[in-house]
């Protein structure tokens, strides 16, 4: 089967948004804006994937992520056959926190993505947050030695991964 015959649902995810009141052009902590509270995954189904997010991957997921100081790396997009994600490096995701059915987090974007190949990518996205924050999507990349009973990679359009 070749990629134009999969099904519309391999390339869907669940919305992930933010109010233009957490979004600071100018905070941050490297100085070059920040999207306070934007979700990372959301519990239910990981689209695509037969797999089911529950309360327990989580609360895994916000554990693992606060446990790197150093934050979760955040991409623009994935990887992908002809690309290799260079220039699409957005900065960090910290501080991590489980609200609800979600994990949120604050993602502080570094200089170099205001200065990548395709042009000033921290603002492109905090644009688009504020203008119609419905139509971003966030995805989380899990890499793990044992699969986890309830779900493992995740993917789609901008991943936080470690």
């Amino acid at each position: 089967m070749s990629v134009i015959e999969l099904p519309l649902k391999y390339f869907r995810a669940r919305t992930a948004t933010a109010n233009a009141s957490e979004i600071d052009r100018d905070g941050g902590l490297y100085g070059f804006g920040v999207i306070n509270g934007a979700s990372i995954i959301t519990r239910g189904e990981a689209l695509g994937h037969d797999l089911w997010v529950d309360a327990d991957f989580l609360s895994d997921v916000t554990a693992a992520g606060n446990a790197k100081n150093t934050g979760l790396k955040a991409r623009f997009t994935h990887p992908g056959l002809s690309s290799d994600g260079l220039g699409t490096y957005l900065g960090k995701v910290h501080d991590l926190r489980t609200e609800g059915d979600r994990v949120i987090g604050d993602l502080h974007f570094q200089e170099s993505a205001t200065k990548t190949p395709d042009g000033n990518l921290a603002e492109y996205v905090m644009q688009l947050a504020e203008d119609a924050p419905g139509i971003s999507a966030s995805a989380l990349c899990s890499t793990t030695t044992q699969q986890h009973r309830n779900c493992t990679h995740l993917r789609t359009h901008r991943a936080a991964d470690s």
